[in-house]
């Protein structure tokens, strides 16, 4: 998971270029079958940017895991700029 994360950065990087003060918490839930997400959703966004939230998902829905990987996925990722905005 960790080498998808900048894929969220990106996604943050374009959302704070539309609100500068734009930071928090979006929880996701995502189904994972057979390595591949088939089913993600945010579950809450303390943000109150539909557009980043809907960033984050287009990237999760991208990824990819091992064959064996399964199962529903709670993550919460916390969003803070640089700048402690």
């Amino acid at each position: 998971m960790q080498a998808n994360f900048g894929q969220l950065t990106w996604c943050y990087e374009q959302a704070l270029r539309r609100d500068p003060s734009v930071a928090g918490r979006i929880d996701t839930r995502w189904m994972v079958e057979d390595g591949r997400v088939t089913r993600a959703e945010v579950v809450g966004n303390e943000t109150g940017d539909d557009v980043f939230a809907e960033c984050l998902l287009g990237k999760i829905r991208s990824w990819q895991f091992p064959p064996e990987v399964g199962g529903e996925i709670d993550y919460p990722f916390i969003f803070k700029s640089k700048s402690g905005s």
